[in-house]
């Protein structure tokens, strides 16, 4: 599960949905570890920030998350590697393994809409802990945040198998890095905008926009105005990505 491929300045686990499913449904957790999902702007802000990259490529995984990560992956030779969606793993562990869940992050408003759509989801016996809104704090305030500590602290205190941490990224990589050792055998998992699909507040892409590699596209319709200048300049770094180091 630690074999990685490079990606910028980064390396991902070379894998996909069921190994990881199949590896952390059946996991022992002996330590504390975080995993991380970063798409490719957050692959693209980390060739530009050596402490952002050093996060990604210190994480027990790093996930594919999106088809360009994909396509680079097939395009060196690693044909196994799928894109990981946080969304479809959190459902799948919570119906198809033993494994105790807490989320952490965002607001109590949407904290409770997620309770109640994973409480009317087609599961017998997920075992939830609980759900706990994180305090907002700066980036540069993050490691050294008290309220973050204690905050952990208290979670640790009921051993939850898995912590789904839901902030923007890449406050949400520096969380998880700074603060996962603060926990005994817990496994941090920093899946951002899943928790607005869980929530129902955003809608997420149908499963025949992901297979041809059109999220982007699907969410570029729907906020135009905040993510055009965001996508340009994360595809402007693709391109000079693929040339220099695949054709």
């Amino acid at each position: 599960m630690n074999s990685r491929f490079p990606i910028f300045n980064t390396w991902l686990s070379i894998t996909n949905l069921n190994k990881v499913i199949y590896h952390l449904s059946r996991s022992k957790n002996e330590t504390s570890e975080y995993i991380l999902f970063p798409d490719l702007s957050v692959l693209s802000q980390a060739t530009q920030n050596e402490k952002l990259a050093g996060i990604i490529n210190n994480a027990f995984m790093a996930m594919p998350d999106g088809k360009p990560s994909e396509l680079i992956a097939r395009l060196k030779g690693f044909k196994d590697v799928r894109t990981v969606s946080g969304y479809k793993l959190i459902l799948r562990l919570l119906k198809e393994s033993d494994k105790t869940h807490f989320f952490y992050g965002s607001t109590d408003e949407k904290l409770k809409l997620i309770e109640n759509f994973l409480r009317k989801y087609d599961m017998e016996g997920i075992r939830i802990l609980g759900f706990k809104e994180a305090p907002f704090v700066a980036l540069d305030e993050i490691e050294h945040s008290l309220e973050i500590r204690n905050d952990l602290k208290e979670i640790n205190k009921l051993r939850p198998d898995f912590i789904w941490v839901g902030l923007s990224s890449p406050k949400q990589d520096y969380l998880l890095h700074h603060h996962h050792q603060l926990l005994d055998k817990s496994i941090m998992l920093g899946v951002g905008g899943v928790f607005d699909y869980l929530s129902g507040q955003v809608s997420i892409s149908p499963d025949w926009v992901k297979k041809i590699g059109m999220r982007w596209f699907y969410r570029l319709l729907k906020e135009p105005k905040r993510l055009l200048p965001k996508y340009t300049q994360i595809f402007k770094n693709l391109f000079k990505y693929l040339i220099r180091n695949i054709f």
